[in-house]
């Protein structure tokens, strides 16, 4: 178990430094595309877990416990040459001369700095509370749908979770689009709000709505809800962190792509944490709705 629990720190670790360096990587590279970039990344990031379950279920079958780990620890071990050898080694300093230039006038960025500022440190505490919310539901949904009047099958709870996987693998793209293209993003993040409440509203449903019974068709009704909301908000989020970096007067640089990446991922893993140990203690207390 302990073995179990250092394995498990060190992927934490590398998720990290690899998600965060990657993306940085990649705004450095292909300026103009700063939101695009980690909305293509929360897709892939999307399509893994959808796919991720699927298959080592069927390796597990095949093979045993040890054979998906066997398989992808090779996967990742391939990936990572090959990454050393084709990826670019990005350094400060390394955009386009105009850029550099425009640089040169502006200060660096800093932790501090985000901390010090609102309007640079709501996106993160939005995408906090998302993740927050994200990790309540997806933990307790297949014990709400199973267990409560829906009495939903196991398919049911599987296709609940895929319809709001494919909204926001598909709203994610199109998110990151929208925002490289838009001087206000934070129009995103309101709708997509809205649509994450009326969600929540309506899965549970909240006890006001007496004469609403829960049902499957009214949960499959509302992950496209979820899912849209899930992707405008996650996506936008980090668009206006980086538009109002930007409009401060920092620098428009790797070192600026490096720090705004990593507080995104913070906000993501401690909303995932928290989220569903707070889920456990609420609907214990309270219930699900």
């Amino acid at each position: 178990m302990k073995l179990c629990t250092y394995f498990r720190f060190i992927d934490g670790v590398a998720n990290a430094a690899g998600t965060a360096s990657i993306v940085s990587i990649l705004m450095t590279l292909f300026p103009g595309f700063e939101s695009s970039i980690p909305a293509w990344t929360e897709m892939c990031f999307g399509l893994g877990y959808t796919i991720g379950p699927v298959l080592g279920s069927v390796l597990f079958e095949v093979g045993g416990f040890g054979l998906p780990f066997f398989i992808m620890g090779g996967i990742v071990l391939f990936l990572a040459l090959v990454l050393f050898v084709m990826v670019p080694n990005v350094k400060p300093g390394s955009s386009s001369l105009s850029k550099n230039l425009a640089n040169d006038s502006k200060s660096p960025l800093t932790i501090r700095n985000v901390i010090k500022s609102f309007s640079i440190s709501l996106p993160f505490l939005d995408k906090f509370i998302l993740f927050c919310g994200n990790g309540m539901f997806e933990s307790m949904l297949q014990p709400h749908m199973i267990n409560s009047q829906a009495q939903a099958t196991q398919f049911e709870v599987s296709m609940a979770f895929l319809i709001m996987a494919g909204c926001y693998m598909i709203t994610s793209p199109l998110a990151g689009y929208v925002c490289d293209r838009i001087r206000r993003p934070v129009l995103l993040s309101i709708v997509g709000n809205f649509l994450l409440f009326i969600a929540f509203i309506f899965i549970g449903p909240a006890p006001f709505l007496t004469g609403l019974p829960t049902s499957v068709p009214l949960i499959f009704g509302m992950m496209p809800f979820f899912g849209l909301g899930y992707g405008l908000v996650s996506v936008s989020s980090f668009s206006r962190a980086y538009k109002e970096c930007i409009r401060q007067g920092y620098r428009d640089d790797v070192n600026t792509y490096l720090i705004l990446t990593g507080l995104w991922g913070t906000a993501f893993h401690l909303g995932n944490f928290i989220g569903p140990t707070m889920a456990g203690i609420i609907v214990n207390a309270i219930g699900f709705p």
